[in-house]
């Protein structure tokens, strides 16, 4: 449902995200649409008796852990300078994506201003919209990189996950390499059931060697409105100033580290806080206990014969066994 617009006006898509809860976000919408509905449009001529403006407010919520998920549809109609809201939907959780029809549409300018005048403290919990950038060789992709996509996710409230399989790793190009459409098959498989990730093959594309910086402008150029984060493990977040055009990194972007309690926790505090220091860099800690396994233990396991259906998912476990992968 779209709300009438002269055939000349662009109606330009605008989406807010809030840190916000789900009860409070229905409270809040609800009341913005009956102060609209008293004032505005009764004083205004952006309804007249012969118009029907509707504006819809989705708030959604993907629980990636048990692949539920929660949502809620608002829909505020205005109708002779009566409002009508229908709710649709229910669930719970933090979080929730806010999508208007469009900032050029007069009724919504309203619904903005009348949300900023009369809400403040929600709309402090406004957050720009994240994105997080998952790499790595992914040979084999293991359960602990699936706990990592999870935690990234909740922590950071994304609104999208990127899993990018490497090309050519500067620092591994002295192994050899399970074949791109392997490594991306099992990736594919793994993050099948959830919407919020998105596997990329732009370094598998390329025969350049896989820097970061690189795969980061990329992703920026793509996604100009979103902060993005890149995601690492404690030793490459450490070691990231090292890296190719590393300085750059952290300069230009937000970083999402995964810590395990006690393992460098002290030389990882002093590290977020010269990056903080030196380069302005937003740093978020990934605070999910994540579980300890490693792409070089499972394919360990593999040449010697092991089992290993509790470190891998079990279509990567049997995707493995069927094309005779790591013997």
């Amino acid at each position: 449902m779209l709300a009438k617009k002269d055939k000349n006006e662009k109606i330009i898509p605008i989406t807010k995200y809030f840190k916000a809860g789900f009860d409070e976000s229905v409270d809040v919408i609800s009341q913005v649409g009956n102060l609209i509905a008293i004032g505005d449009t009764r004083k205004s001529d952006v309804i007249t008796s012969k118009d029907t403006k509707i504006v819809t407010f989705v708030f959604e919520r993907f629980f990636i852990r048990t692949t539920s998920s929660a949502s809620l549809t608002v829909n505020i109609v205005f109708s002779n300078g009566i409002s009508v809201i229908s709710v649709i939907g229910a669930g719970g959780g933090q979080g929730f994506l806010n999508i208007d029809m469009g900032e050029n549409d007069a009724l919504s300018k309203i619904f903005w201003n009348r949300l900023n005048e009369q809400f403040a403290d929600f709309c402090a919990k406004e957050i720009t919209p994240r994105i997080g950038v998952l790499g790595g060789t992914f040979d084999p992709i293991h359960l602990g990189h699936k706990a990592l996509a999870e935690a990234a996710i909740e922590e950071l409230s994304l609104r999208k996950l990127i899993i990018m399989p490497a090309g050519i790793q500067p620092f591994k190009q002295d192994r050899n390499i399970t074949e791109d459409f392997h490594r991306k098959a099992m990736v594919n498989m793994t993050f099948d059931d959830n919407y919020i990730t998105e596997v990329s093959d732009y370094e598998m594309s390329n025969n350049d060697i896989s820097y970061t910086i690189k795969t980061l402008a990329y992703l920026g150029e793509q996604y100009p409105n979103d902060e993005i984060f890149f995601i690492s493990g404690t030793d490459s977040f450490i070691e990231m100033e090292t890296w190719h055009k590393g300085k750059d990194i952290l300069k230009s972007y937000s970083l999402a580290v995964s810590i395990r309690p006690g393992y460098r926790e002290e030389e990882l505090n002093d590290k977020i806080k010269s990056y903080t220091e030196n380069y302005g860099t937003n740093i978020i800690k990934i605070k999910s206990k994540m579980p300890t396994i490693s792409s070089t233990i499972v394919r360990n396991r593999i040449a010697s014969g092991q089992d290993i259906s509790d470190i891998v998912p079990k279509v990567v476990e049997r995707y493995i066994k069927e094309n005779g992968l790591y013997k």
